[in-house]
C-alpha cells in the first residue's frame, strides 16, 4: 500500500468506529428511555402519580438530550398527557403534551388499555388542531428571509395558532336513576297527618302519635339525581326523592335538594371508586306508624351525608350503592337510606 494513502485509511477507521459508538450509545439511550417509560405508566396503574410523573420527565429529558427518534418522544408526550388528564385532572397540561405529540408524529396513538372517554375527547380534539397549529409553529421557527417585511398584508402573514378549545375543566352532565330502602326513628308523640284511629279531627291530641312501642320502619322510595361532573373528582347535583307509599300535606312524601360530591379513592382509570357527598333538601318524609293508620311526618328541612360506591360497567353507564344519613328538622326525625342506582353519562 503506497505511503500517502494510509493517513487516509487511518482517517475512515477513526470515522467508522466513531459512527460505530454514535450508534451504540444511541441505542442504549433508546432502551433506557423505553425501559424508563415502562416503569412509568407500571407506576400510573398502580396510582403512584407522582413516580410516573417522574419517569417519564426523565425519560423525556434524555431523549431531548440524545435526539431520540421522534416516534418514539412522541410516544412519551402522549404517555405523559395520559397521566396529567385522567391521574391529575389536568386536562390543559395534557392537551399541550398531546399537540406536542402529534407535531412530532401526526400518526401517534393512544393505548386503548389506559385511555378513558374523557382523555380520548382529548387526544381527539388535539388531533383536529394539531395539522394546523404545527404547520404554523413550523412557518414561525423558520428563519427570515432577507427583507423580509412583517407588515406584510394579513393573507401572506403566518396564522397565530388557533385557541384551544376549553380543555381546562370537562363538565360532563350524568343521571342517576334508582331505588332506596328507607329505616326511620318514629317516636312517641310525632305529628302525624291525620288523626290516629279513636280520635276526632279537631282533638288537640289529633296531630299527634301515641305509640305503644317506639322504634324504626321501613319504607321504599325512588331517587333520581341530575348533576353535573365538574372535574374527574368533583360533582354537583339536584334531587328528587318521591316514597312510593305516604300521606297528607304539602310535599307529603317528596324531598327536593341539592348536593355536592367529592371522590376518596379510585382503584384505576377505569376502575371502582368511592365518593362522599353531601347537601340539604326541602319536604318531608312520612312513614306509616305502626297499628294507628296515621303517618308520622318530619320536618319541611333536612341535610343529608354519605357515601357512593361506584361500579362502571361500561363507557357510559355505572351502578351506585349509595348509603346516606338523613336529618330532617325542626320536626326531628333520623332516617337512612340504601339506595342502588343506575348511572348513565
Amino acid at each position: 500500500m503506497a505511503r500517502w494513502t494510509r493517513p487516509w485509511v487511518m482517517w475512515v477507521c477513526l470515522v467508522a468506529r466513531g459512527a460505530a459508538a454514535q450508534s451504540e450509545e444511541t441505542l442504549d439511550a433508546e432502551a433506557s428511555i423505553d425501559a424508563a417509560h415502562a416503569e412509568a405508566m407500571e407506576a400510573y396503574q398502580q396510582l403512584d402519580l407522582e413516580r410516573a410523573l417522574e419517569r417519564l420527565g426523565s425519560a423525556l429529558e434524555l431523549a431531548e438530550r440524545e435526539g431520540t427518534p421522534a416516534a418514539q418522544r412522541a410516544r412519551l408526550h402522549v404517555s405523559l398527557g395520559v397521566v396529567l388528564a385522567a391521574g391529575v385532572g389536568d386536562r390543559r397540561g395534557a392537551y399541550d403534551q398531546f399537540m406536542q405529540a402529534l407535531c412530532l408524529d401526526h400518526g401517534a396513538e393512544l393505548d386503548p388499555l389506559l385511555a378513558t372517554p374523557d382523555v380520548v375527547g382529548l387526544f381527539e380534539s388535539a388531533h383536529i388542531q394539531a395539522g394546523q397549529r404545527c404547520a404554523t409553529e413550523d412557518a414561525a421557527a423558520t428563519p427570515r428571509r432577507k427583507g423580509w417585511d412583517p407588515e406584510l398584508p394579513p393573507v401572506l402573514k403566518p396564522k397565530p395558532p388557533p385557541a384551544a378549545a376549553d380543555d381546562g375543566t370537562p363538565v360532563s352532565p350524568f343521571l342517576r336513576v334508582g331505588m332506596a330502602l328507607g329505616l326511620a326513628l318514629v317516636r312517641d308523640g310525632m305529628p302525624a297527618d291525620r288523626p290516629p284511629h279513636g280520635l276526632a279531627p279537631g282533638d288537640e291530641a289529633a296531630c299527634c302519635l301515641e305509640l305503644a312501642r317506639e322504634g324504626v320502619v321501613a319504607h321504599e322510595a325512588a331517587r333520581l339525581a341530575l348533576g353535573l361532573r365538574i372535574d374527574e373528582s368533583f360533582a354537583l347535583a339536584a334531587l328528587l326523592r318521591v316514597q312510593l307509599r305516604a300521606g297528607h300535606g304539602d310535599l307529603a312524601g317528596i324531598l327536593l335538594g341539592g348536593r355536592v360530591e367529592q371522590r376518596l379513592w379510585r382503584a384505576s382509570p377505569t376502575g371502582p371508586s368511592v365518593s362522599l357527598f353531601g347537601g340539604a333538601t326541602a319536604g318531608q318524609i312520612q312513614v306509616e306508624a305502626p297499628e294507628t293508620g296515621a303517618y308520622a311526618i318530619s320536618g319541611t328541612a333536612g341535610v343529608h351525608l354519605g357515601t357512593a360506591l361506584r361500579y362502571p360497567a361500561g363507557e357510559h353507564l355505572a351502578l351506585v350503592l349509595a348509603p346516606e344519613l338523613d336529618l330532617q328538622f325542626p320536626t326531628t326525625m333520623l332516617n337512612t337510606d340504601l339506595t342502588l342506582s343506575l348511572e348513565l353519562r
